[in-house]
């Protein structure tokens, strides 16, 4: 289980800044929303707080006070230029020879999205350093359980697949089409509230995933959760996750928050480690990705 360490209170801080200076000129409403979450801080950031639980809690005072998205604008551009890479990476799977070896290519690129997350002082520059991070993606693979995961896939009817950030669900768009061509059904859930720059259904609706492939349903979670916290998901959305035989789950809040569950599916981590939380935790570099399943 991921819990915070004293490295998390500047890195929980320093974003909380970074959203504050999105959203307002108003230096009175910065220092407010800034004494609202050192109040919360102070009561509930502990040795046992889980980093991306303590974050969710950060982002709704933001937001319920400015009722602005600190990450519109950031979410807009990274979808474009994430695009741009769409072509480029498609003609690299179709020169695969087979389904093994496209699943795998299309998989490690959409791991590779995951480096588009902002305000994260290990993950400066995440858009400028794309292109070399897609370049790298064999090369910075420290974690790999592909070949496990590729035969879970194919024993699985229907996959729960969990997208993280904005930009990184077109990547995710080219790794469920491998997907859709091994299992009946994929249901893809994005998040429901905006929170930091994760992928909502405008995103979803803006690269064409919620109507791509005939067995791909994009649903939105209902919550506002960096990752997830099963307690206040809508029952609903927690009775289509059960329905799954495989849970794909993308990004390093899904990690720290679904360790904290015995959870009834196997589960694939895919992310890219962008802080000394999650390095210490594993035992592996900053900037290196992981495919983990638990």
């Amino acid at each position: 289980m991921v819990k915070v360490s004293a490295q998390c209170g500047y890195c929980l801080i320093r974003r909380a800044v970074a959203e504050i200076e999105n959203i307002t000129d108003d230096e009175q409403q910065k220092f407010y929303i800034l004494r609202k979450i050192f109040r919360f801080f102070s009561h509930n950031f502990s040795e046992n707080s889980i980093p991306s639980n303590i974050g969710t809690i950060r982002d709704r005072i933001i937001r319920e006070i400015s009722k602005k998205d600190p990450y519109y604008h950031s979410k807009k551009r990274s979808n474009q230029i994430a695009l741009k890479f769409v072509p480029k990476i498609e003609k690299e799977i179709e020169k695969q020879t087979n389904n093994w070896n496209k699943f795998r290519t299309a998989l490690l690129y959409s791991i590779v999205g995951n480096i588009i997350e902002f305000d994260i002082e290990e993950n400066k520059n995440p858009l400028g350093n794309l292109e070399l991070a897609l370049e790298q993606a064999e090369a910075d693979l420290t974690i790999d359980q592909s070949k496990d995961f590729y035969e879970l896939v194919k024993k699985s009817d229907t996959i729960i697949y969990l997208t993280d950030n904005a930009g990184e669900i077109v990547f995710d768009k080219i790794f469920i089409k491998e997907l859709s061509k091994l299992c009946k059904k994929i249901i893809v859930i994005v998040k429901g509230i905006p929170v930091l720059n994760d992928a909502t259904m405008e995103d979803a609706e803006f690269i064409n995933l919620t109507s791509s492939f005939p067995n791909v349903e994009v649903i939105p979670s209902g919550t506002d959760h960096v990752g997830m916290i099963l307690e206040e998901t809508p029952k609903k959305i927690l009775d289509i996750i059960n329905s799954g035989d495989l849970i794909i789950a993308k990004g390093m809040g899904y990690f720290e928050t679904l360790t904290e569950y015995e959870l009834k599916k196997p589960v694939v981590h895919l992310f890219r480690i962008k802080c000394g939380n999650i390095s210490k935790f594993l035992n592996r570099e900053i900037n290196k990705n992981v495919i983990l399943i638990r």
